[in-house]
């Protein structure tokens, strides 16, 4: 629930004392209202049953072509944007977001330590300056229920996490309380946190996001206060490499960040800004024809616009998934398995996370395509998003494609075939567990 306060700001002065500092402070006064239900939760049984319908309606026009549908809702973000296809994808299945969420086997989401998975995924975009990482970053947090939007340079005192501050002078003279000052991750709990120039953050930051971003909790010790409070938020980030990318470097050398922080990300899309006669051409004519337009052109009548994609998020946040279905947990266990059993794998990243990372990016396709449970083609999505990742593939080109939405099922149909060759999967059989 949001709400938007309509008033004017006063300058108002607080008792005088003699020998005491003179001292102000503002104060709004406020003259309207307007409550703003953000997230389905807080929207009435009607409007959340004309969404139901609306969903669904839409679904069984795409019924023998799922991913043409997919296509649509991923073209309805960020429509300004031409292509980059693969990133939409990838920042709509962060806001979205994994978890159970519901009744089933598996919709407790516990670890065998009985501490809760986290069902928010993380989101690093790396490239190249005007590659539309901040407009993307933007789209993002104006979709989302709720959402922080910061950079890495431009936070205050408290950061991204919390800091202890004195709220000032006390009565007599004497030193003022201590209180916790929350920052961003804090305020965007339950929401999204979007962070631009984030490998411009402080030291202090970066050691406290370790926990803040795969424990979701923040543990204070300062000034006398210790608690520990709530990160539990989606964290899309983008940020620019040091110079030029080198391919032969780690990652870690081209953008300044260690290997830990970056472990906590399911996803690292590299953008990156190379000459390609036919995507310079596609991308010119695509700037220039909107540059052109006198008058702002409406809408595809196919695409969601702005706010209907806003809602169609929030709906699908809050259906239940029933777990993962036999055939994704074969081909995501044998994709795992492969990765561990692979010569040239990376230590650091084939761990249980890598695991955990396919799961919520599986379990947010599922939500996306309104399925109640996670199908093959959940999992497969989640499979191609992470060979997309900087940490599988270090290509850069090809987060550009823009499919053309009738050939969407045809392709994604090839690449299926392909991973089940590939892991010696068998479709029939898969389809008869």
């Amino acid at each position: 629930m949001s709400f938007i306060l309509r008033g004017y700001l006063i300058h108002r002065w607080k008792p005088f004392r003699v020998a005491s500092q003179l001292d102000g402070e503002y104060a709004f006064v406020a003259n309207n209202l307007l409550c703003s239900a953000r997230s389905l939760d807080q929207l009435q049984g009607e409007s959340r049953a004309h969404v139901n319908r609306r969903a669904e309606v839409y679904w069984q026009g795409h019924q023998t072509s799922p991913m043409m549908g997919r296509h649509l809702l991923v073209d309805s973000f960020c429509p300004q944007v031409h292509g980059l296809c693969t990133v939409k994808l990838a920042v709509l299945l962060t806001v979205i977001g994994g978890g159970g969420g519901g009744g089933g086997a598996d919709a407790s989401a516990e670890t065998m330590a009985g501490t809760e998975q986290r069902r928010e995924g993380h989101l690093l975009m790396v490239g190249d300056p005007g590659t539309a990482k901040s407009q993307l970053l933007l789209g993002a947090s104006r979709i989302a229920r709720r959402a922080v939007v910061t950079t890495g340079a431009g936070t205050t005192n408290a950061g991204l996490t919390a800091a202890a501050v004195r709220d000032g002078a006390g009565k007599g003279g004497g030193t003022g309380e201590w209180t916790l000052e929350a920052g961003a991750m804090v305020l965007a709990d339950g929401g999204l946190c979007c962070i631009d120039e984030f490998n411009a953050l402080s030291e202090r930051d970066r050691t406290a996001l370790h926990e803040a971003m795969e424990q979701q909790t923040l543990s204070v010790a300062k000034a006398g206060l210790v608690c520990r409070l709530s990160t539990k938020c989606s964290v899309v980030a983008a940020c620019n490499s040091r110079g030029k990318w080198e391919a032969g470097t780690s990652i870690t050398a081209n953008i300044a960040l260690a290997s830990p922080l970056l472990s906590r990300f399911d996803l690292i899309l590299l953008l990156l800004d190379q000459t390609d006669e036919q995507w310079d051409q596609a991308l010119s004519a695509a700037v220039l024809k909107k540059a052109c337009q006198r008058t702002r052109k409406k809408q595809d009548a196919a695409l969601f616009d702005e706010e209907a994609l806003k809602t169609y998020v929030a709906y699908v946040q809050t259906r239940p998934l029933s777990g993962l279905s036999p055939e994704a947990r074969l081909v995501l266990g044998r994709y795992y398995q492969s990765q561990r059993d692979s010569k040239d794998r990376d230590v650091a990243r084939t761990t249980v996370r890598l695991l955990e990372s396919l799961t919520r990016l599986a379990q947010a396709h599922a939500r996306l395509m309104c399925h109640r449970r996670v199908e093959l083609a959940d999992a497969v999505s989640a499979i191609m998003l992470m060979e997309s990742s900087l940490l599988r593939s270090p290509d850069g080109t090809s987060m550009r494609g823009t499919p053309d939405c009738h050939r969407a099922q045809e392709a994604y149909e090839a690449y299926e075939a392909a991973l089940l060759q590939r892991l010696t999967i068998n479709k029939s059989i898969v389809l008869n567990l």
